[in-house]
């Protein structure tokens, strides 16, 4: 995986509302980001992947949730794979 910063926001599969996130590591299969919501194992998320606020938007995929941990207080660390790629 290569180490990244990159702005992020989610939403879960069936909600409406974005949550922020910042990517750390992404490959072809995982993204590692972080988070201030806890989020269940599982869950289906849409992701969106940009640059910075207000850089070029890199990657929107669908992702499942596959584990939480809170080693980095207050955020929550979530590694999620990629189930597809939007674009």
């Amino acid at each position: 995986m290569s180490e990244l910063e990159y702005d992020m926001v989610y939403r879960l599969a069936e909600a409406s509302e974005t949550n922020q996130g910042q990517c750390l590591e992404l490959n072809g299969t995982e993204i590692i980001f972080l988070t201030d919501q806890s989020i269940d194992l599982g869950r289906a998320l849409e992701i969106k992947v940009s640059s910075g606020p207000r850089g070029p938007h890199l990657m929107t995929a669908f992702v499942e949730v596959i584990k939480v941990s809170f080693e980095k207080k207050p955020y929550f660390t979530v590694l999620a794979a990629i189930r597809t790629i939007k674009g």
